[in-house]
């Protein structure tokens, strides 16, 4: 009697066991037929076997038997590239984010160029998106890649490159890119028109340097006149003819009031006016030339 209990026992904790593990086959069964059905009915397919395979290599990515909205997108892009990596994917789809983030903070449609900046300026963003400064900065980038890029390089923040290239209208630039020397000059007025009677023009000379220069020497000239050439020269704002700005690495500038030459008296005329600028060292020397309106 006691044997056939024992026996009845086994096949009941048998029975209990198989069914058990039947069960769990069942669920697991049915939630991944759940699984692929989503995929192929969000990315409108019939083809059973690759959405399949996709389940086999990334169930793990399913959070309670279902598939989130990004899976189900990569599983879109996998269909067509099967060698793809999720990890991948995640980075792509961040960084085409983080592209058209940065395009309509500078509203522009020019994808290209943003493309091309993330894949120089990525170390400076946060997750997905850039900062207002970076956006700030990829403004001024559009306008003019290559003084931007060695405004930033020269100065090292991308908040000093930008208040130096907010005025990017407003300055006259020429650069020097040699011998591992570079160097930006850029001279700017206080106004953009003058009158005769106001007497005098606030000249702003700016020397972006990648390493220091010391002492160098500037000459300026301009307000050129109808009898004899240019009026204004060294000596005119300086009796001692020696103008000289100090450059450290990085930012450096240099103001200089210049008297308006009297226009009865040395034939200056009306309309565009004015002033330029050459600095020289040892290597290379460096011009602008700053137009504004006399009246």
């Amino acid at each position: 009697m006691r044997h056939g209990v024992g026996i009845a026992s086994v096949f009941l904790i048998v029975f209990i066991i198989g069914g058990y593990f039947g069960y769990q086959f069942y669920a697991e069964y049915r939630s991944r037929s759940e699984r692929i059905s989503s995929l192929m009915k969000y990315a409108n397919t019939t083809d059973y076997a690759k959405a399949s395979l996709f389940d086999e290599k990334y169930s793990y990515l399913a959070s309670d038997g279902k598939y989130n909205q990004s899976v189900l997108d990569f599983f879109s892009h996998w269909l067509l590239n099967n060698s793809l990596d999720y990890t991948q994917y995640l980075r792509e789809q961040q960084r085409f984010e983080r592209i058209h983030k940065l395009m309509k903070l500078a509203n522009t449609t020019d994808f290209d160029s943003a493309f091309l900046f993330d894949g120089k300026y990525s170390y400076m963003a946060d997750g997905n998106s850039y900062n207002q400064s970076v956006s700030e900065f990829f403004s001024y980038w559009l306008i003019n890649r290559s003084l931007a890029e060695t405004c930033l390089e020269i100065i090292g923040t991308v908040e000093g490159a930008n208040k130096y290239l907010s005025r990017l209208n407003s300055y006259a630039t020429s650069l020097y890119s040699q011998e591992g020397l570079t160097v930006v000059l850029s001279a700017l007025t206080d106004r953009e028109e003058y009158q005769l009677s106001e007497g005098e023009v606030n000249f702003t000379i700016i020397v972006l340097s990648s390493r220091k220069l010391g002492s160098i020497n500037i000459e300026i000239f301009g307000f050129k006149s109808r009898y004899k050439g240019y009026v204004v020269n060294n000596k005119w704002i300086n009796p001692s003819g020696v103008l000289q700005i100090n450059v450290e690495k990085g930012f450096n500038s240099k103001s200089f009031i210049i008297d308006i030459p009297c226009s009865p008296c040395y034939g200056i005329s009306t309309g565009l006016n004015n002033l330029s600028c050459v600095i020289r060292c040892n290597t290379f020397s460096l011009n602008v030339t700053r137009t504004f309106v006399l009246k």
